[in-house]
């Protein structure tokens, strides 16, 4: 088995259980209501009522006693391990840096390759991917049609649009195009643009996200295309972590809308200038936000320059809001680094989309809690599971989008 290179990190683990929190070294963090202190980060943990195996420290365990050949794969410990959206937050409070995303993601496709039996949710959108080029079984004809401009028009700019966008919130697509239109950029969106891979690589799907891979870096060098722009959070974690480590190293930068956004405000090109009478909170996407973070911890950052980035890099989304007239902005308490998980990632709104809601629930209440009449985010997927979540619960929390929410002060 592929994760049995990670063995040295996995017998790091000392089940000393700081995986298990947010905040695990800040004992005395102040907050409000019942979020002080160190709190439930993990979302499989917690939604499966502190059931050990489902942390980060009873998995270790469980691959420790898979190497050794003491421990057999079952369903329910194929369960276990699909049963976590890969947000990353048991590596970032890991003492040991034990590299957990990337072990997790490994074992997915040791199991893939094994033959044995995946979830019919994740089987049946690796199948739609290998013939329609997404996840959602839409026509590949139909991903563009929410563009009304020229398409497939040569530029250094392209707009990467995602398969959320495209074929299930539109509205975010089309607004990210109105702000390039009204910023006066010329922009490529391409009817040749397929899936990222990002779902597919979270279940362990790799060969299939590595075809996908090839097409679009293909496809966008022909364009000579210098930069790309993401208003989904996977797609750029995709394009920024995970295609240098299939391809190698890639011709064009990676920008996410919130930096775009931001360099326009700051060039002047754009100006917040109507009044939003109301109080919001901004939700880290957690491929926008702490696996970013933990991709430069890696890159051999000092803790410096570390906590310099990290400021520099959450204050993005922050300064935008802080910069529309009238709009208070408030803090949740799991926030940055630390943000609590929307719960759709890692294939799990798919295959358990019970937790999915839970985990989006519980997020809607920290907002709340927090004094937030809306939470703003940048990631489709979270506004999708934001969104389904609030109406599942009746909760009068409103989900905005971020640049849709700038438009409209303009």
């Amino acid at each position: 088995m592929e994760v049995e290179k990670y063995k040295k990190e996995i017998y790091k683990c000392i089940h000393c259980k700081t995986c298990r929190f947010a905040y695990s070294d800040e004992p005395d963090k102040a907050g409000y209501g019942d979020y002080t202190g160190i709190i439930h980060g993990c979302l499989a943990g917690t939604y499966n009522l502190d059931w050990e195996a489902y942390y980060n420290s009873g998995k270790m365990w469980i691959l420790r006693g898979i190497l050794e050949g003491d421990v057999p794969i079952t369903g329910d410990l194929i369960d276990i391990f699909y049963m976590c959206t890969e947000c990353g937050n048991c590596q970032l409070q890991c003492e040991n840096e034990i590299p957990t995303v990337e072990i997790f993601e490994t074992f997915r496709a040791d199991l893939v390759r094994s033959g044995v039996e995946i979830h019919p949710k994740h089987k049946r959108f690796t199948e739609f991917a290998i013939k329609l080029n997404n996840p959602y079984g839409e026509p590949h004809e139909k991903r563009t049609e929410w563009f009304d401009g020229e398409k497939n028009r040569r530029s250094e700019l392209a707009y990467f649009v995602g398969c959320t966008s495209s074929y299930r919130l539109p509205h975010v697509a089309k607004a990210v195009a109105k702000l390039l239109n009204t910023a006066g950029l010329e922009f490529l969106v391409s009817t040749e643009e397929v899936c990222c891979g990002s779902p597919l690589l979270r279940v362990g799907q790799r060969e299939v996200a590595l075809s996908l891979a090839k097409r679009n870096v293909e496809n966008f060098k022909a364009a000579g295309v210098k930069r790309m722009l993401f208003s989904c959070a996977g797609c750029y974690r995709t394009f920024t972590v995970d295609y240098p480590k299939l391809l190698g190293n890639q011709p064009f930068e990676t920008v996410s809308v919130m930096e775009m956004i931001k360099e326009l405000m700051d060039k002047g090109v754009i100006k917040p200038v109507k009044s939003m009478d109301m109080t919001v909170t901004w939700h880290d996407p957690c491929h926008f936000g702490r696996h970013i973070y933990l991709w430069k911890k890696g890159s051999g950052l000092s803790k410096g320059e570390l906590r310099d980035f990290a400021k520099k890099w959450f204050d993005i989304p922050r300064e935008v809001l802080y910069s529309i007239p009238g709009l208070k902005v408030v803090e949740m308490y799991r926030n940055r680094e630390n943000s609590w998980c929307c719960g759709a990632g890692g294939g799990v709104k798919a295959a358990y989309p019970e937790m999915a809601l839970w985990a989006a629930y519980e997020r809607i209440k920290e907002a709340k809690e927090a004094g937030a009449e809306a939470i703003v985010t940048s990631c489709p997927f979270c506004l999708r599971n934001l969104s389904d979540a609030a109406r599942e619960f009746k909760s009068d929390v409103k989900i905005i989008d971020l640049t849709e929410l700038v438009l409209q002060t303009l």
